[in-house]
């Protein structure tokens, strides 16, 4: 089944309409230093369908922010969200640890009681237990970055299967989107997991399997959400010669994901120092 590829922005972001749109194709750069020169038409030159944010990591105190939340849910006038699936909580058996998971379940409760029921769910690191390092950390006590077992990538995608039935067994929505990796080419001390080539190939296609095989055919798996444009084409290659080198790896990804943070920080393949980020 061929499928669409779009862009999708995934950060905190304000979308505004505007009566008037701008002609980038009109738009020239002077010949001394400035600002670029832009021209502005009634042409309608993209047409937005909508706009979320990113509220903050599920937990305890979120769901007591009722000012925050009115504000973000209802006042903001948002259309979806993007929320965090985190690590803890899960087993190192794909087994659901159920006050993290609670969390996360009353977040998306919360968003359904105002009125907004389109989300996407990100993970910043497996579960600790199905790594390299037992550790929530993207780094290994030798200070490399910590790795998803190979062993353990099948029990990594049942478990987020099992987190999505949970869901439904509470009559709550499913996410219309689904990124297994936040960032897989930075570590830090806090959630993350370094991916190589290889292995995120490979985690992306039994993902999409996976997801296919329980019937969440629907979700759509987005990828590879870098830390700036840069990382797009590291994971999927010049003119994502990647996609025609390997159609199953084309069909796994349904939407091109990335964050607009300063390209220049994340150039490097290899993660960086914790103690001089």
């Amino acid at each position: 089944m061929k499928k669409t590829i779009v862009f999708v922005l995934a950060l905190l972001m304000a979308v505004t309409a505007l009566p008037a749109r701008i002609s980038w194709a009109e738009a020239e750069q002077p010949a001394q230093e400035g600002p670029y020169r832009i021209s502005v038409s009634d042409q309608t030159q993209q047409t937005v369908k909508g706009w979320g944010v990113y509220p903050c990591s599920v937990g305890p105190d979120w769901l007591n922010k009722t000012v925050a939340q009115k504000a973000i849910y209802k006042d903001m006038g948002i259309t979806q969200y993007r929320i965090e699936l985190r690590g803890q909580a899960g087993d190192a058996d794909g087994r659901i640890v159920n006050d993290v998971y609670g969390y996360f379940v009353s977040s998306i409760q919360l968003a359904m009681d105002y009125g907004v029921d389109r989300y996407s769910v990100h993970v910043w690191s497996p579960p600790p237990g199905m790594k390299d390092n037992n550790n929530i950390s993207g780094f290994r006590d030798d200070g490399k970055q910590a790795k998803l077992l190979e062993s353990k990538e099948q029990t990594f995608c049942d478990w987020v299967v099992r987190c999505f039935q949970g869901l439904e067994e509470r009559g709550l929505p499913l996410p219309i989107a689904f990124s297994f990796s936040n960032e897989p080419d930075v570590v830090k001390e806090y959630q993350s997991c370094g991916y190589e080539m290889d292995q995120y190939i490979r985690v992306a296609k039994l993902m999409r399997r996976t997801l296919d095989a329980a019937g969440y055919a629907e979700i759509d798996l987005l990828g590879p959400e870098g830390g700036g444009y840069i990382s797009n084409k590291r994971w999927f290659g010049e003119n994502a010669s990647a996609f025609d080198e390997d159609p199953e790896y084309a069909d796994a990804i349904d939407a091109i994901a990335t964050h607009s943070y300063p390209c220049l920080l994340y150039t490097s393949p290899s993660p960086r120092d914790p103690k001089t980020s």
